[in-house]
Formats: C-alpha cells, sequence, structure tokens
C-alpha cells in the first residue's frame, strides 16, 4: 500500500492498513476479475493539512 503525500508536496511513502480511513481517496489496482479479482496494490491520498 502507498500513501500519496502529494498534496503536502512531500514523497510518497509504504503505508499500511491503519492509513486507510472514511473520506480519504483510494486507488486500488486489481489482477483478476469477477470473483477472483485481487488488489495488486493500493494507494491512499492524504487530505491537505492546513492551508
Amino acid at each position: 500500500m502507498w500513501v500519496d503525500r502529494t498534496l503536502q508536496r512531500q514523497p510518497n511513502r509504504t503505508g499500511g492498513l491503519s492509513d486507510l480511513q472514511r473520506g480519504h481517496k483510494v486507488e486500488v489496482k486489481f489482477l483478476g476479475s469477477g470473483d477472483k479479482a485481487v488488489a495488486e496494490w493500493i494507494k491512499v491520498q492524504h487530505e491537505r493539512t492546513g492551508s
């Protein structure tokens, strides 16, 4: 899993399940299809903090 920190103008980093939070946008690349589909990778976009 990757944490996308583009909005904070910082490099991406490896993430974990704790980075999945309600309201954050995610992008998932799947392998296979239907009932056999599995996630190859997940990217979580963290929101910009402050202004």
